[in-house]
């Protein structure tokens, strides 16, 4: 496999997701092992490549692997469904509940990749679930009524930032997807992604004021909502690339001051 077809499965998604995972597992108590971070990670990988492939006509301008032919459309959906296929494998090895999250995630990314192009303003909220239920896939087995406030957390997070890309990316999706600013407008949409932050940024305060999370989540949670305030006003700026970044670098974290809160409490 080339650095080409590597980059195919975003390996920095992937591991985000991994990390959601086990960081749901470690707050929630559940069972550690290393099967919390390869399953989603996995089924991230068969999500990102399928969709390399169903967007390789309108790829081109952001030099997508698929859409420049430096890997073949037949490469790009081996990848996925192998990728879909081990990770429900190793979830089976966890229990029922994980092999039926897993399946259900991976339906919903090749679902958003195959079926919502002409609705990308509803395959948002497909995408923003991603993340949100690799929490929950973690913390199967254990307590999740902590790790369902970061879940959400998350999910508006990532609404967010769906929205900022879909504002970056319209020059590129006109004539090829539908997405929330081709339907609102562009001032709209970006007053629905700041909606969306400062909803994450209530709901991040949650844990610590409902006594679940103490004094150190507090500590690291409060400056990752001021990137995501920055960002925002980034966004109403229209600097939609420096916005879209900040989204993802604070979502990383985020993850962080989840996992070392849960630690400390």
């Amino acid at each position: 496999m080339s650095m080409k077809h590597l980059s195919l499965i975003r390996p920095q998604n992937c591991i985000m997701a991994g990390l959601a995972s086990v960081i749901g597992g470690l707050i929630g108590g559940a069972p550690c092992t290393p099967l919390l971070f390869l399953v989603p990670f996995f089924v991230c990988a068969g999500g990102m490549a399928v969709n390399d492939y169903y967007d390789r006509e309108l790829d081109v301008v952001k030099g997508r692997p698929v859409a420049t032919g430096e890997v073949s459309p037949r490469d790009a959906l081996t990848i996925a469904f192998l990728s879909y296929a081990l990770g429900i494998f190793l979830s089976a090895l966890l229990s029922p509940l994980h092999l039926l999250l897993a399946a259900l995630i991976s339906l919903v990314t090749y679902i958003y990749s195959r079926y919502t192009r002409s609705r990308k303003y509803l395959g948002n909220f497909l995408v923003a679930a991603g993340p949100a239920l690799s929490f929950i896939f973690g913390a199967l087995g254990g307590e999740i009524s902590l790790v369902v406030l970061l879940s959400v957390a998350a999910f508006l997070a990532s609404m967010a930032r769906e929205i900022v890309k879909d504002l970056e990316d319209l020059p590129a999706d006109l004539g090829y997807k539908n997405t929330l600013p081709m339907v609102v407008g562009k001032r709209r949409a970006e007053a629905f992604a700041v909606v969306y932050t400062f909803s994450a940024i209530l709901v991040s305060f949650l844990p610590y004021f409902l006594g679940l999370l103490g004094g150190t989540y507090l500590g690291l949670i409060f400056p990752v909502d001021l990137l995501f305030l920055y960002a925002s006003v980034l966004t109403c700026e229209g600097e939609y690339p420096r916005a879209q970044r900040l989204y993802k670098s604070g979502m990383f974290l985020a993850l962080m001051a989840f996992l070392a809160g849960g630690v400390a409490w």
